[in-house]
């Protein structure tokens, strides 16, 4: 896949039309959008999941994409 999980500063800024996500996490995103049924199956790695697996979570499911966040209070917001 080439996924890079490595979170980068400029990616803590939520999405927005001012502020695009990178080309591999736009394509990941849109890969969730498109598919009926997400299923993550992850062996436990100290009672957690693997680094790469958490790299991608930050990345793909961001602010601004999985979520929204107004007045304190966090709402979904798959597009």
């Amino acid at each position: 896949m080439g996924f890079n999980p490595l979170l980068n500063a400029h990616e803590l800024t939520p999405v927005s039309t001012d502020h695009l996500a990178s080309a591999d996490v736009l394509q990941a995103q849109q890969a969730v959008v498109d598919a009926d049924v997400l299923s993550v199956i992850y062996q436990l790695w100290w009672m957690s999941m693997p680094a790469m697996m958490k790299g991608f979570v930050d990345r793909v499911f961001a602010r601004g994409f999985a979520y929204e966040a107004h007045n304190g209070m966090v709402h979904g917001s798959l597009r």
